[in-house]
């Protein structure tokens, strides 16, 4: 019909076919077809990049997360500490229950609870902990230590 309307030299007979209609709800539907395929392979993809950067038992950043906070501050020449840590007597804690599990998400809370917002914590290994901060003498980074270790002894784990 649009075409009628921009030269009225075709004939209408031309324009409006039953091949045409069924050309158009062809080309519509796999148009919109593959819009909610793509959409919904950008959501797959976007999950499993959160996955794949995830512990999946803390929710923290995992070893190849915090490799990269590490590369984008070196690159961006950014002065940082790092500061490691793990829980001790996780094994005689853990063999054989969920407890350990339970306190290792609770240590992960504490963690993040007590660091400041541009401070960045992760699961570095089984019970092994690790924060980057932007801390600029060692001092800094010895009472955010101190800090985190406080919090954590008083709460999350049992000695």
């Amino acid at each position: 019909m649009g075409g009628v309307l921009l030269n009225p030299n075709i004939p209408s007979h031309e324009v409006l076919t039953t091949g045409a209609l069924i050309r158009f709800v062809t080309y519509a539907g796999i148009g919109l077809l593959i819009g909610w395929f793509a959409q919904k392979n950008a959501e797959l993809v976007a999950r499993l990049q959160i996955l794949a950067e995830r512990d999946f038992l803390t929710g923290l950043p995992n070893t190849r997360a915090f490799e990269a906070a590490i590369a984008r501050r070196l690159t961006a020449g950014e002065p940082f500490a790092l500061l490691l840590g793990d829980m001790d007597n996780l094994k005689a804690i853990n063999d054989g229950h969920a407890e350990g599990n339970e306190i290792l998400q609770q240590l992960a809370t504490l963690l993040g609870n007590s660091l400041r917002p541009d401070d960045e914590v992760a699961r570095v290994g089984g019970d092994e902990f690790a924060v980057l901060t932007p801390a600029r003498t060692n001092d800094e980074a010895a009472q955010l230590a101190a800090r985190a270790s406080r919090r954590s002894r008083g709460r999350a784990v049992p000695a």
